[in-house]
């Protein structure tokens, strides 16, 4: 399966935008529809650190602006695009770090929009 990267998402400062730079050939997403799409971003930054991943990994996401509490998420938020777990309370949108030393976002609903939910992260060695 070949998708491609779109450049790099951060895992601590939100970013401005993920150009497409290049490609990524991936093994199979297991569960996928036909009708999905799959892009790739490198992960810049350390926030998700306490969960594995690290700055320079490639996150593999299913583009769809759908997500649940807990979903890993590419979201676009007044600040830029940044990857953080999606959560919810007191009617705003919580953006989770898995780092301790790094601050979650809080957000209004209307300021974040969801580009896609993370299947998979990969490390190349």
């Amino acid at each position: 399966m070949r998708v491609p990267i779109l450049g790099s998402v951060s895992a601590g400062r939100p970013m401005d935008c993920i150009p497409i730079v290049s490609w990524r050939t991936i093994r199979p997403i297991k569960g996928r529809a036909l009708r999905d799409q799959f892009a790739c971003v490198r992960v810049v930054g350390d926030s998700l650190s306490g969960a594995n991943i690290c700055n320079g990994d490639f996150a593999i996401l299913r583009l769809t602006n759908e997500a649940r509490p807990g979903d890993l998420v590419v979201a676009s938020t007044p600040m830029g695009l940044t990857i953080k777990y999606l959560d919810y309370a007191d009617g705003r949108i919580l953006l989770r770090c898995a780092n301790p030393a790094c601050s979650d976002q809080q957000w209004d609903p209307e300021d974040v929009r969801i580009q896609g939910v993370v299947k998979r992260v990969e490390r190349d060695l």
